[in-house]
């Protein structure tokens, strides 16, 4: 096992995503959500429970959280150097038109 600390100036940005589903009801993480640091080449996808974290240098941020079937989510976050910057997102379904 090797373990390596993070740059003093770096911060964890961690969170959670859940899926709002059909008409807001029936809530549950979203396995596989695409997690866009904006104006970076990282992009993540959350594991089994909808989570993700990544460690970045201080700084201020915009992350979009996205997932299939699903209206994206955007969000600034301010990175703080050995510091967690903990976020919970929501995404809806798409509306449905109903004929």
């Amino acid at each position: 096992t090797m373990t390596a600390s993070p740059p003093p100036t770096y911060g964890k940005l961690e969170g959670s995503v859940y899926s709002l589903g059909h008409c807001d009801a029936h809530t549950t993480t979203l396995e596989q959500a695409q997690v866009l640091i904006e104006s970076s080449p990282l992009t993540l996808a959350t594991d089994a429970d909808g989570r993700y974290t990544i460690w970045l240098d201080q700084g201020a941020y915009t992350v979009t959280i996205s997932a299939d079937e699903h209206l994206a989510h955007t969000a600034a976050v301010t990175i703080t150097a050995q510091a967690t910057m903990a976020m919970t997102d929501s995404i809806s379904d798409p509306p449905k038109v109903i004929h």
